[in-house]
């Protein structure tokens, strides 16, 4: 997501793009058998093995039981939407090809492919599975930047495209740790929805869209962190982390964790050096991470 996180969990539009990056999913049908087989790979190598079987998804054997658990409430869910979902034995491999640490939607990818496996609607899956705004399975879905909203667990969104300004000057950085997000939305929605400036937001997002110059952009980004800072009770990472970078530094997501987006009228050799000077070696163009 890149502008409305959080906001989003309140109606308000939020701007995204699905990654280059993603996951596939290969089946193999055997009727012979009666368990499901489950093997997850990153970049090509195992990470994770399971079988189950196909009555209850009830976990046999596994190399990760908390991982084997969560793959199984899914997978009852999509039973419940689908009766006739894995009725036979079947060997399934999925292959993650970007590192799981960077956070751009193994969980979301997932849930799209066993929707489009079972023939159902990967929205129901998550409102079942999750508290989510649910704009990550729109992601999965879209071939192009989006604007999302739900309201109520009604999912709306539509395919935009980007200003070039965007394309060309927004950088984003692996910032190489994780964020529990838990505390943060839950201050977050403390706060009645008389108090949180849902409109402004959505003014944001317009803008955003329609921006020309490195300046609005850059302009729309602080404006979006000065917002949610007192809700989060939480600094601006650009001025805990990146305050003499010339240009502008906001969270995506959970604040704090996985990648920042930076704007600049600087050229991306600047920003390279900048970044790795603060010991950060995964600077990413938004060609080279997003669609």
């Amino acid at each position: 997501m890149l502008l409305g996180e959080f906001f989003v969990l309140r109606g308000a539009n939020c701007i995204a793009a699905p990654s280059i990056y993603g996951q596939s999913l290969r089946v193999v049908s055997d009727d012979r058998k009666e368990t499901l087989k489950w093997e997850a790979l990153i970049e090509n190598k195992q990470w994770f093995s399971a079988e189950y079987d196909l009555k209850e998804f009830e976990v046999i054997s596994a190399s990760n039981n908390f991982l084997a658990e969560s793959f199984a409430r899914l997978a009852r869910v999509v039973r419940e939407l689908n009766s006739r979902f894995l009725e036979n034995g079947a060997a399934v491999t999925t292959n993650l090809n970007f590192p799981q640490s960077w956070g751009l939607g193994s969980s979301s990818t997932i849930i799209k492919l066993l929707a489009d496996w079972a023939g159902v609607d990967p929205f129901d899956i998550h409102f079942a599975t999750s508290t989510g705004s649910g704009y990550d399975i729109a992601s999965a879905i879209a071939n192009k930047p989006i604007v999302y909203q739900s309201v109520n667990e009604e999912p709306k969104f539509y395919e935009i495209e980007l200003p070039d300004v965007v394309k060309q000057s927004c950088y984003f950085i692996y910032l190489g740790k994780k964020q529990n997000s838990q505390r943060s939305v839950k201050l977050f929605l403390q706060r009645g929805q008389q108090d949180l400036p849902v409109e402004r937001m959505n003014e944001l997002a317009s803008e955003f869209i329609n921006s020309t110059s490195v300046k609005g952009i850059c302009s729309i980004m602080s404006e979006h962190d000065r917002l949610l800072s007192p809700i989060l009770d939480l600094k601006r990472v650009k001025d805990v982390m990146f305050k003499d970078f010339e240009g502008e530094v906001k969270s995506l997501g959970a604040w704090g964790g996985d990648f920042v987006m930076a704007c600049t009228e600087n050229d991306a050799e600047y920003v390279s050096r900048y970044f790795k000077n603060k010991g950060l070696d995964t600077v990413l163009t938004y060609k080279k991470l997003l669609l």
